[in-house]
């Protein structure tokens, strides 16, 4: 499910944003079609999560990284996409589509890395 939410969002990210013209219905078919491909990543991410690390690191080891990226990229994500309309006029937010699809494509890589933890104890 987190490959198919990576791939999905980077596979509707173009199409979504060129599909909001000028109507409110636009913007609203929009989101619901990329809320579907990020749900497949939202609804498993509690279950992955803990896996990731031993019991007695668990909640740090989470914490930690998820709040650093969520800053990293979340927080600066506005204002690297303003900066991008700035600089590069109309072609900024293609240029921004392509880092949002980069680190999708990231992000989707690393799902591939992960180890089965089926019969593990945890």
């Amino acid at each position: 499910m987190l490959l198919i939410g990576a791939l999905g969002s980077a596979a509707c990210f173009f199409p979504a944003t060129w599909f909001v013209k000028d109507s409110v219905w636009q913007l609203g078919v929009a989101i619901a079609m990329m809320l579907v491909v990020i749900g497949a990543t939202t609804l498993i991410v509690p279950a992955v999560y803990p896996e990731l690390f031993p019991a007695s690191v668990r909640t740090i080891g989470i914490a930690i990284p998820y709040a650093v990226s969520v800053a990293a990229f979340g927080g600066t994500a506005a204002y690297l996409q303003a900066g991008m309309a700035l600089r590069f006029g109309d072609a900024g937010h293609i240029y921004f589509g392509i880092y949002t699809i980069v680190l999708l494509l990231v992000g989707a890589s690393t799902v591939l890395t992960l180890r089965e933890t089926l019969g593990i104890e945890l």
